[in-house]
């Protein structure tokens, strides 16, 4: 799912942050919102989030499509990622609709 998105989220972290690998953290089972992670109530450091970020792509890309669940899944996940680009300085609004627009024209948001 959201394959043009995946990789060119993946362009950017690499270009920006060349040593980082895909690594689950603890942000995933503690469900901590993006806005503490980013201001400071919790001190991660880009390459980390990054790091995080790298994972989730892959966990997206192997969600299968199909069913509503996942679809859901992967779209909140996707927006989070989005929005982390975003607080990071790394894109704007503008790229993150462009990336989703890229995936709903050549349909590959559900494939």
């Amino acid at each position: 799912m959201y394959k043009n998105s995946i990789t060119q989220i993946r362009n950017i972290l690499l270009e920006r942050m060349p040593h980082c690998v895909a690594k689950e953290t603890d942000v995933s089972r503690n469900g901590i919102p993006i806005h503490n992670i980013l201001v400071g109530d919790i001190h991660w450091g880009a390459r980390t989030l990054s790091e995080h970020i790298l994972w989730m792509c892959d966990k997206i890309e192997t969600m299968p499509g199909g069913s509503a669940e996942n679809e859901g899944k992967a779209g909140r996940w996707i927006g989070w990622v989005y929005a982390c680009l975003e607080v990071m300085g790394f894109t704007t609004n503008t790229d993150s609709r462009r990336m989703a627009r890229s995936d709903s024209t050549t349909n590959n948001a559900s494939s």
